[in-house]
């Protein structure tokens, strides 16, 4: 490409410019949000995790509670 206009060269140049900030931005949030998504599903499998821990401890509970009411249940009988 032949580019006699000078003025037409530096706004080339400046766009070219804006477009790589532009796109290193881009990259940048990409990569933010990317760790942030990370961070979240920690979190939500934390979560997870602590709730399936409370899960087992009601049913280690209620499986208490049952097994002492079938005694004395049985017991009376």
């Amino acid at each position: 490409m032949n580019n006699s206009n000078p003025d037409r060269s530096l706004d080339i140049e400046e766009i070219s410019h804006y477009i790589a900030k532009a796109s290193q931005t881009i990259v940048n949030e990409m990569k933010k949000q990317g760790e942030n998504y990370l961070d979240f599903d920690e979190a939500v499998q934390a979560m997870k995790n602590e709730s399936l821990i409370e899960q087992q401890k009601c049913q280690e509970d209620f499986n208490a509670r049952r097994s002492r009411i079938k005694r004395n249940f049985n017991r009376r009988r």
